[in-house]
């Protein structure tokens, strides 16, 4: 005997809005682009289109494991998950909009101190470690004067230094 297998549609972002029991719009200060909080642990980001999730699971990770953890994530009804490229999460951050101070939007939590693993390789080696590969991160330190989390972009980390994972999937 067979069993059967029924394909799901996914819902479409205004679908999913349709859904969530009051979601919350956040406007960040600091490049205008509108946030809406799911309510679910999940925030879509309107400007991009993507969906990140709110915070990190709090567990720090060699790279391998910080992909593989995104990449077999079922979360809020999605499979599709995946590790940030630099740009996007240096987006959420505003480290291209202001390069002085830039700051996460409010709606997002973060670690303070906490370096956040992205997907792009950097170009950084050492000769003492020939097979060792190198990521861009993204570096969150509370600041008091600027009330949030400030962004701060780092080159060459290498795969076996731990990091959180804050993952992000493709709204369609």
């Amino acid at each position: 005997s067979q069993i059967g297998v029924k394909k799901v549609k996914r819902p479409s972002m205004p679908e999913i809005e349709k859904k969530v029991e009051k979601p919350i719009i956040y406007v960040d200060r600091v490049d205008g682009t509108t946030y809406i909080d799911l309510r679910d642990g999940t925030v879509f980001d309107k400007n991009t289109n993507l969906m990140w999730l709110i915070t990190d699971d709090g567990y720090d990770r060699q790279y391998v494991e910080a992909y593989n953890y995104c990449l077999d994530l079922e979360f809020a009804g999605y499979e599709d998950w995946r590790l940030p490229m630099l740009e996007e999460l240096e987006e959420i951050a505003n480290i291209n909009y202001n390069k002085l101070e830039p700051v996460l939007c409010a709606v997002f939590e973060a670690k303070n101190g906490g370096d956040y693993w992205t997907q792009t390789e950097s170009d950084f080696s050492i000769s003492s470690m020939p097979n060792t590969r190198y990521f861009a991160a993204v570096k969150f330190k509370w600041n008091e004067h600027r009330n949030g989390f400030v962004g701060e972009t780092i080159g060459g980390v290498n795969e076996f230094t731990p990091r959180y994972a804050r993952c992000v999937r493709a709204a369609r």
